[in-house]
């Protein structure tokens, strides 16, 4: 069993240590900057399918002419 004192040693060694942080900090980055492009792509996916649509309407109203 694990002494009182092993234990704090534990978890101020574990703040203490360094080792993975970059990795976590780039997992962040990743993390805002992939919600931030799902949120400007659905914007953009909006504009496009209006784009296509009147292509699409033009093409069909051309053709029955």
């Amino acid at each position: 069993m694990y002494g009182k004192h092993n234990i704090w040693r534990y978890f101020r060694n574990f703040a203490a240590d360094k080792r993975g942080a970059t990795a976590v900090e780039y997992g962040l980055l990743i993390g805002i900057i992939g919600g931030a492009l799902i949120l400007g792509l659905t914007n953009v996916r909006d504009g496009l399918l209006g784009v296509f649509t009147a292509v699409v309407n033009a093409l069909n109203s051309a053709m029955s002419s």
